[in-house]
């Protein structure tokens, strides 16, 4: 099983990308909203202290229990977060993966409607800046382009 992981801050068009460039089914993604969404935790949690032993738990249980259930399988499994949780890298890392950052100024849009995100967001900027986010391609998604090629092992999974 391959594994793509889309990457980037909250509002840069990581669904949008996902949907537009890769050949797959609904049930070859994993969102990390689906976590927030199924467990009750909201976005914060990747935050706040308190919450995140529980939410790095659901993480592990739903995504490591995918990963090893496929274990061996043909196909792409896409993993789309913010890249900031720990807990989901942790298990990635186990598991060889291809890492794609989509960047766009798009995010700053979303602010409003997601009061979650600037925090987030700036979290992630400072982290990038730090050169502490790990990633093999960028998507610029203002300018339709990849700044480094994509690994000619997964550019079958693009759509055409």
């Amino acid at each position: 099983m391959d594994i793509i992981h889309v990457i980037g801050k909250v509002g840069a068009g990581k669904s949008h990308f996902i949907e537009k460039y890769l050949r797959l089914r609904a049930d070859e993604i994993f969102d990390i909203k689906d976590v927030y969404e199924g467990g009750g935790f909201s976005p914060g949690d990747i935050i706040e202290k308190n919450a995140y032993g529980q939410f790095a738990g659901a993480i592990r249980y739903k995504i490591g229990g995918y990963l090893e259930h496929t274990k061996g399988k043909e196909g792409l499994f896409v993993v789309e977060s913010s890249g900031l949780n720990k807990a989901l890298n942790r298990v990635l890392e186990d598991y060889d993966h291809y890492t794609i950052l989509v960047k766009s100024r798009f995010s700053r849009r979303i602010l409003s409607r997601r009061p979650y995100a600037r925090e987030l967001n700036e979290r992630f900027e400072r982290f990038f800046e730090a050169g502490k986010i790990r990633f093999d391609t960028i998507y610029q998604g203002d300018e339709a382009r990849f700044e480094y090629p994509v690994k000619q092992s997964h550019r079958n999974y693009f759509k055409k």
